[in-house]
């Protein structure tokens, strides 16, 4: 059970930094 919410926190924060690569590299392209 623990390793699946850690697994779960990894990856919202993937997610969260790929979010926030996009809209840097759009503002960057803009």
């Amino acid at each position: 059970l623990a390793a699946i919410l850690w697994l779960a926190a990894m990856g919202m924060a993937l997610w969260t930094l790929v979010g926030i690569l996009e809209k840097k590299i759009i503002t960057w392209n803009t």
